[in-house]
């Protein structure tokens, strides 16, 4: 698997599991681009994995036709968000929103389930108000 010849591999990370059975995978493929041998950068939102982001640089190595996650090299400043919403027109509104903000949304394995990237030149308060907001909408209490 050479950097050179391929556009995109999908490492494999390995995922720990909760008393409570979640997240309810044991491992979470993730599209990397290679940059050099078992070098590469993260192009997914992770739906699972922890303490990786999109734009992270990580190593890998070659296990029949994709990669296994070996270490996170280098952290690029971006922030993963999970969303689960119990409502689709919340969830559709909010990733809309979210799209306007100059975040990444991304659908995931679950219902209801937003991956969110949020890059480092984003306001991070605007990101939270709308959080806020679509919880209010959706629990506005007793």
């Amino acid at each position: 698997m050479s950097a050179s010849s391929v556009s995109s591999v999908r490492v494999v990370f390995p995922l720990e599991q909760g008393p409570d059975g979640c997240p309810p995978y044991t491992e979470e493929g993730i599209w990397v681009r290679p940059l050099a041998d078992g070098v590469g950068e993260v192009l997914s939102v992770p739906f699972f994995v922890v303490g990786i982001s999109k734009g992270d640089f990580v190593s890998y190595r070659a296990s029949a036709g994709e990669g296994r996650f070996s270490e996170l090299l280098s952290a690029r400043g971006r922030l993963t968000l999970r969303l689960i919403f119990f409502r689709e027109t919340a969830e559709v509104r909010a990733r809309r929103e979210l799209e306007q903000l100059g975040c990444e949304a991304e659908a995931g394995p679950i219902q209801s389930l937003l991956a969110v990237d949020v890059p480092p030149e984003i306001d991070y308060r605007a990101v939270h108000g709308l959080i806020d907001r679509e919880s209010a909408k959706s629990y506005p209490g007793p």
